[in-house]
């Protein structure tokens, strides 16, 4: 499973976030497929990359892209492998 955020210093807090907040309904589905599948039967990463480099709102509040292209073009790269990885495909 991966979940795909956009800032890249904050993942690893986007990643726990994701699998122990109580007040996110991802974390809690989250929470159940591990319950559900096993923990060792699953795989959850946190992702960062964005195709889209212009800023975009948060609630009310206008938050500026500051990823450049080439940043960009890496971190979709390495999302892409990471999925392949998961389907278990060999990169």
């Amino acid at each position: 499973m991966a979940k795909v955020d956009h800032y890249p210093a904050e993942v690893e807090n986007a990643l726990a976030h994701y699998l122990t907040s109580d007040s996110s309904p991802f974390a809690a589905e989250v929470r159940k497929l591990v319950h559900k599948v096993g923990e060792s039967n699953l795989t959850v990463a946190a992702i960062s990359t964005s195709a889209l480099l212009d800023d975009f709102t948060l609630a009310d509040e206008s938050v500026p892209s500051t990823t450049t292209r080439d940043q960009r073009d890496r971190d979709l790269d390495a999302c892409t492998t990471r999925v392949h990885q998961f389907c278990g495909h060999q990169s």
